[in-house]
C-alpha cells in the first residue's frame, strides 16, 4: 500500500457524515458530476502538491493524483466545500446560520483552518510530510534557492554621448 493517497468522492462523502449530502450529490447527473469532481479533485491535489514539495525540498510521489497523507483530510474538506457550494444552501440562512444541516460544522471549519496553516508550515519547510514510496524521478518543482541569477555585463559599447551627431 503506497504511502501518499488518492483523493476519492468515498473519502469525501466519509468526512461530510451526512446522508442529505449523499442523496443530494447522487441525484445529479452521474455523468456530470463525476466530471465535475474529477476536475475539482485534481485542482486541490495539485494545490497541495504544489506545497507540499516546499519548493523542491521534499520528493513528491510519483502518481500525480497522490497526496500526502497528512492531507487527506484537508482534500476532502476543500472538496466538500465546494460541492456544498455546488449543491447550495437547503435553508434560509445558508450554512453559517446553523440550520443547514449541509454546511460545515464548526468542527470541520476549525479542522480546516489548522490543515490550511499546516500545508503554509509545509510550504515554507518548517514541517516535512511523509516520504512517498515511488519518489518522482525528476521533480516537477524548481529546487529552493534564487529563482534569478545575476549577471554582470560589461560597460555599454554604444550610449547617447558616443553615438551623438551620427
Amino acid at each position: 500500500m503506497a504511502a501518499w493517497k488518492n483523493v476519492e468522492l468515498s473519502d469525501v462523502l466519509a468526512f461530510a457524515r451526512n446522508e442529505r449530502l449523499e442523496t443530494a450529490w447522487a441525484a445529479d447527473d452521474s455523468l456530470e458530476s463525476d466530471r465535475w469532481f474529477g476536475v475539482i479533485r485534481d485542482t486541490v491535489v495539485a494545490q497541495i502538491r504544489a506545497k507540499a514539495s516546499a519548493r523542491g525540498t521534499n520528493a513528491l510521489d510519483d502518481d500525480p493524483a497522490r497526496i500526502p497523507p497528512e492531507f487527506l483530510e484537508l482534500a476532502a474538506l476543500r472538496i466538500l466545500v465546494q460541492i456544498l457550494g455546488r449543491l447550495g444552501p437547503t435553508s434560509g440562512l445558508g450554512g453559517q446560520g446553523g440550520s443547514d444541516s449541509l454546511a460545515l460544522t464548526e468542527d470541520q471549519r476549525t479542522r480546516l483552518t489548522q490543515l490550511e496553516k499546516d500545508l503554509d508550515m509545509v510550504a515554507k519547510g518548517e514541517l516535512a510530510v511523509t516520504a512517498p514510496d515511488d519518489p518522482e524521478s525528476e521533480q516537477s518543482m524548481t529546487p529552493a534557492g534564487p529563482g534569478v541569477q545575476n549577471l554582470t555585463t560589461e560597460t555599454r559599447q554604444f550610449t547617447r554621448s558616443n553615438l551623438k551627431g551620427l
